[in-house]
């Protein structure tokens, strides 16, 4: 596949990306603007780095995009994240020189930009998925690609600059292009194979088996043969694994010895002060103060939780967290339809694991969603391509759900599962049974946009009350 058939924008994408390019532009505007007295000067790394977490709190995930554009640091694991700084080194060179000669950092506007283009790629090869793929009708594909963007943890990928936004982007493109393979009855190619993983498992190293998982699926048998086992599985990991030995003990090792001496240093400079403000209280004689200095101040809630083991990988398990509740909740509640209470609030700093929505017509739109998921399985039950997606979803839950991994904040991890509902429901509009009768299609399409109309409308709202403070 040639680079233009892969970024060209088709004649009847046009207006979707029109759309999209407005709706990201007003989300990043928006959000830019908390950040924008802080993040347009030349700060120094440490004063920049204690701007963004005072500042940046949107549920659980990280401002760091905007520090190693404007100072290049490895801030993410290397081994869960082995090329990702990397990927943005040569914007971090362009953004330094701009500092050079304007004295304004840019790396606000590099990133709103990199969102808004981010988004526009996710929603065309979605698109391009059902169309192209699963061969549905545009109009039918429109009302999914609707009912995707209309999810709440979807829609902050769309302004929100973590790592799982990109991810949300090559995961699409990864399942486009097995897709057309199976459509074909061709195979992904080893040279193809190995470019995805490095993208993909970069970026996320657990998107790596999705990679894999993909060329299985177009190869069978021949996956595991010998050439293809050496080059498109060992070299790479190999080749990631050592990538991230290199920046663990050259960038954030170092790093993280500064952070944790300067952290040590501002406490005993606090509590220091708080001595010698105390000895000034007794001295006078003032117990008001006296009282109002020796209290324990009260702790925000903070999720705890009990990991597997406290070595390597395992460190991020969770055995505490409760599973039915988190799938409920979490899983298939939050990233779907927000709760109100705790908006977007950190798990590890205010929000609990798992909190219950208020009314019970909060569950209904994941209930009809999950009829729709199971009857869209039973339909394309005999496609390799939903069974390809399902072990991708199946991989996340043993991951998630299973073992714990990120438990607590599994939320924002939907961005590398959660498109998998709307298309495997978009196969309820491709069945023959459907498309034979008006009057089901009708009231299929009937259901599907009322649903994605209420989601969008309830998720953007919360959500831009959060944003603005309203």
């Amino acid at each position: 596949m040639k680079l233009k058939q892969i970024l060209g924008i088709r004649r009847d994408e046009c207006w979707h990306v029109l759309v999209m390019v407005l709706v990201a532009v007003a989300l990043n505007v928006v959000f830019s603007g908390r950040l924008y007295p802080f993040l347009t000067t030349a700060m120094n790394p440490d004063e920049q780095g204690e701007t963004l977490l005072r500042l940046f709190h949107i549920s659980g995930y990280d401002p760091y995009l905007y520090s190693m554009l404007s100072h290049f640091d490895v801030l993410y694991n290397p081994f869960r994240h082995p090329l990702y700084t990397l990927f943005f080194y040569p914007l971090t060179l362009f953004n330094q020189g701009l500092m050079y000669l304007t004295g304004t950092n840019c790396a606000l506007y590099m990133v709103a930009l990199l969102m808004v283009v981010n988004a526009v790629y996710s929603l065309l090869f979605f698109r391009r998925i059902l169309v192209d793929v699963l061969s549905l009708r545009r109009t039918d594909a429109d009302i999914c690609c609707l009912l995707l963007y209309s999810m709440a943890y979807i829609m902050l990928t769309l302004f929100v600059p973590d790592h799982f936004s990109f991810s949300f982007t090559l995961l699409l493109f990864t399942a486009w292009v097995a897709g057309l393979h199976l459509k074909n009855g061709t195979c992904l190619s080893g040279r193809g194979t190995l470019l995805l993983f490095l993208l993909t498992a970069g970026v996320t190293l657990s998107n790596g088996i999705k990679t894999w998982l993909a060329s299985l699926f177009t190869r069978g048998r021949r996956f595991f043969s010998l050439r293809h086992l050496l080059c498109a599985v060992v070299v790479p990991a190999a080749f990631l694994w050592g990538m991230a030995l290199v920046q663990q003990h050259v960038f954030f090792l170092p790093h993280q010895q500064v952070a944790k001496e300067r952290q040590e240093k501002r406490k005993q400079a606090i509590r220091e002060k708080r001595q010698r403000l105390l000895q000034q209280a007794v001295a006078a004689g003032d117990s008001a103060r006296i009282a109002r200095l020796t209290r324990r101040p009260a702790l925000k809630h903070q999720t705890v939780v009990t990991p597997i083991s406290e070595n390597g990988f395992l460190k991020w398990t969770d055995t505490s967290t409760p599973r039915w509740e988190s799938w409920v909740e979490n899983v298939w509640g939050e990233t779907i339809l927000l709760h109100t209470d705790k908006v977007l609030e950190d798990s590890l700093i205010s929000r609990p694991a798992v909190i219950d929505y208020r009314y019970w017509w909060q569950y209904v739109p994941q209930v009809l969603l999950l009829l729709l998921f199971v009857g869209g399985i039973m339909v394309g039950r005999h496609l390799p391509f939903v069974w390809m997606l399902l072990s991708w979803r199946a991989f996340d839950m043993v991951l998630h759900l299973g073992i714990g991994f990120g438990l607590n904040e599994v939320f924002i991890m939907a961005p590398h599962w959660l498109f998998v509902v709307p298309m495997v429901i978009a196969l309820l509009f491709a069945s023959d049974a459907l498309r034979g009768s008006k009057p089901l299609l009708w009231t299929l399409r009937s259901v599907v946009m009322l649903l994605a109309l209420f989601l969008l409308v309830y998720n953007a709202v919360v959500t831009l009350q959060f944003l603005t403070g309203v």
